[in-house]
C-alpha cells in the first residue's frame, strides 16, 4: 500500500469478506528512491470449506478495489469466497439492490444479501441471465439459447427457495434484470448504469416513465426518469438517499401540471452522494475546508450521472 493502515481501516474489508483476521504485523518498506510502501502480513481463518488457495486471485481483487475505493464493502462481499464470485459480478447484484430500495422495497440491503447467499444456485442463475442477455461476445443465436438455458435453471432454483420473503426477492431481482434494455457493465466504467423499462417492472410505483435509467457507484446514485420522447425537465441534487426516487415522482407530477401548454411530459434526474456528508444550513468556519472537498466530489458525481445517461439513451 502507498499509504499507511490501521488495523481498524482494514479488519472491516476483511470481516465483510467472511474471514477472520487472527494477527497483523505491519513493516514499512522505503525503497532507494525514497518511495514508501506499507506491507501487512495478517493471519486470516477461513470459513469452513473454503480452499485459500484456489481463492487467492479472488480475494486479491476484491480486497484491492475495495480499499481503492473502487468498489462498496459491505455483506455482499462474502459471495467473493463463498461462491467464487467476482467483485464485479456481485457489483451488479449491489445495484439492482439498491434500486429495488429506491422502488419502495422494505428489505434491508443486508437482508438481500443474506438471500443471496442463503440461495447459491439462485444468485449463480441470476448472474448468469445478466450475462446471458447483455454479454457482447454473444451472436444473436448463442444470445437467445443462453437466456432461455438459464431461465429454465433460475426457475427450478426459485422454486426451492425456502421463505416467501425470500422469495420475493429474489424473483425481483430476476424481474428487474429481465426488464433492463442496456447497460454499461462491460464497458468497465467506474460507475454502473442500466436502462430499464419500467412498464415491465412489477411493483413499480405509478406513474411509470416511458424510460429509466438507474445509475450506481461507491460515490454516487442517481436515477433518471423519461416519460416521453420529447420533454423537458430538469438535473437533481438530493438529500434523500433512501427514497430520492420518490422525491422525483412527485416532482414530474407537478412539472406535468405546470408545463400541460408547453410540453407536459418530462425527464428528471436525481442524484444522491454516498460519501459526502450533508453540510448544516449555517456554515461554521470548520466546516469550509470540507464544503470545498464536498464541492470538489460532487463534480466527479454530475459527470457519473450526466454521462451515464446518454450512453444508454441512444436508442429511445
Amino acid at each position: 500500500m502507498l499509504e499507511p493502515k490501521s488495523l481498524s481501516q482494514i479488519l472491516p474489508f476483511f470481516h465483510n469478506l467472511g474471514l477472520e483476521v487472527l494477527d497483523e504485523r505491519p513493516f514499512e518498506i522505503e525503497t532507494a528512491d525514497q518511495r514508501d510502501f506499507f506491507l501487512y502480513d495478517l493471519g486470516l481463518k477461513y470459513p469452513a470449506g473454503i480452499d485459500p488457495l484456489a481463492t487467492g486471485q479472488l480475494l486479491a481483487e476484491s480486497f484491492g478495489a475495495a480499499v481503492s475505493g473502487a468498489v462498496e464493502s459491505d455483506s455482499f462481499d462474502r459471495l467473493v469466497l463463498r461462491e467464487g464470485m467476482q467483485w464485479r459480478q456481485i457489483t451488479v447484484l449491489r445495484a439492482y439492490a439498491r434500486y429495488m430500495r429506491q422502488m419502495g422495497n422494505t428489505n434491508s440491503v443486508g437482508f438481500m444479501a443474506d438471500t443471496l447467499l442463503a440461495n447459491p444456485d439462485v444468485t449463480k442463475a441470476l448472474t448468469a441471465l445478466f450475462a446471458a442477455r447483455f454479454d457482447p461476445v454473444l451472436s444473436g443465436t448463442e444470445r437467445l439459447a443462453a437466456q432461455e438455458k438459464v431461465r429454465g435453471e433460475l426457475s427450478a432454483a426459485i422454486e426451492e427457495v425456502a421463505t416467501l420473503d425470500a422469495d420475493r426477492v429474489l424473483r425481483t431481482l430476476a424481474n428487474l434484470i429481465e426488464a433492463t434494455l442496456r447497460t454499461n457493465y462491460f464497458q468497465y466504467k467506474t460507475h454502473l448504469s442500466f436502462k430499464l423499462d419500467p412498464a415491465r417492472i412489477e411493483g413499480l410505483p405509478f406513474p411509470r416513465p416511458m424510460f429509466e435509467i438507474w445509475v450506481y457507484s461507491p460515490r454516487v446514485e442517481g436515477v433518471h426518469l423519461r416519460f416521453g420522447k420529447v420533454a423537458r425537465g430538469g438535473l437533481r441534487w438530493s438529500d434523500r438517499r433512501e427514497d430520492f426516487r420518490t422525491e422525483i415522482l412527485g416532482l414530474v407530477k407537478a412539472q406535468t401540471v405546470k408545463n400541460a401548454v408547453i410540453v407536459p411530459t418530462g425527464p428528471r434526474a436525481a442524484s444522491s452522494p454516498s460519501g459526502c456528508p450533508i453540510p448544516p444550513r449555517t456554515v461554521p468556519p470548520g466546516w469550509r475546508r470540507v464544503l470545498k472537498a464536498i464541492r470538489r466530489s460532487s463534480g466527479a458525481c454530475w459527470t457519473s450521472l450526466t454521462t451515464s445517461s446518454p450512453e444508454l439513451r441512444a436508442k429511445l
